[in-house]
């Protein structure tokens, strides 16, 4: 999961990234710490044992509110990645429908996350009933969108 977060910040397109620097990087590996706490639910695709895309939701409590992301302690944030190579082939449309199933199954009241305004999954989020409630600048100084998707009945 850590390669996939990897994909999902876009570190891969900082030449100095490296998938041990996002375990480093507070802003990021609150993402993964200590996974499988009370709330986690994710997904992985797989070929050939090889990881290719993965999705998954994280609640954040109270004392990350201070976060631009951050919506309600029962609302979590989506994290998705596909492996660059991989990209088109419908492995995050498919890994973001099952989470989503699951999620509305739990009872999971809403889902938040953050995407840049010029990232080609906003389309694919806005299909899957996200909707922007805000444009928020992000660490690149350009913006991005905060969509919140509330749960189905």
């Amino acid at each position: 999961m850590w390669s996939m977060l990897f994909y999902a910040s876009r570190a891969n397109e900082r030449p100095e990234a490296s998938v041990a620097s996002i375990r480093l990087d507070p802003g990021l590996d609150r993402y993964l710490r200590d996974w499988g706490r009370e709330g986690d639910l994710g997904l992985i695709a797989t070929e050939f044992e090889k990881p290719v895309g993965a999705a998954w939701l994280r609640l954040f409590g109270p004392d990350e509110s201070h976060l631009v992301i951050y919506v309600a302690p029962e609302v979590p944030e989506l994290a998705i990645a596909v492996d660059p190579n991989r990209t088109g082939q419908g492995i995050g449309s498919f890994l973001l429908e099952r989470l989503l199933i699951r999620a509305d199954r739990d009872g999971v009241p809403a889902i938040v996350l953050s995407a840049r305004e010029d990232n080609p999954a906003v389309q694919l989020y806005r299909r899957f009933g996200f909707v922007e409630t805000e444009r928020i600048g992000n660490s690149v100084g350009t913006s991005s969108l905060k969509m919140v998707r509330e749960r189905t009945r």
